[in-house]
């Protein structure tokens, strides 16, 4: 039996719009090497072509509107070996082209929520 998650009180995850994708992008600039973070329009490409493996952590403030805290990102690839290579950082393979891996390129939480 899989067991069930809960988020702490105050936090929602759900699907990135795209309204939301520059927020994105400051945290992972915040959280990589400048030569490992995702560019804007890498981000952009992810949230378009595999937005299903694009998910936000929102701070839900009833006054203030939500805030993005955090995010999951990744694409799918139909590489036999189902491993992360470098050309699959900017593709995704959609449905129907075989057997698909889902490759988690960033997870990322705010600095201040770390730990």
């Amino acid at each position: 039996m899989i067991p069930e998650h809960t988020l702490p009180e105050g936090y929602a995850v759900c699907p990135l719009p795209p309204r939301d994708v520059p927020l994105a992008a400051r945290l992972e600039a915040a959280s990589f090497p400048a030569d490992e973070a995702a560019s804007a329009e890498q981000l952009e490409f992810r949230c378009a072509r595999a937005g299903f493996c694009f998910y936000g952590l929102y701070a839900v403030a009833v006054d203030a509107g939500d805030q993005l805290v955090g995010f999951a990102v990744g694409t799918c690839s139909s590489s036999a070996d189902g491993r992360l290579q470098h050309e699959s950082m900017s593709s995704h393979c959609e449905a129907g082209s075989g057997p698909l891996t889902l490759l988690l390129h960033s997870l990322v939480v705010a600095e201040g929520l770390r730990g």
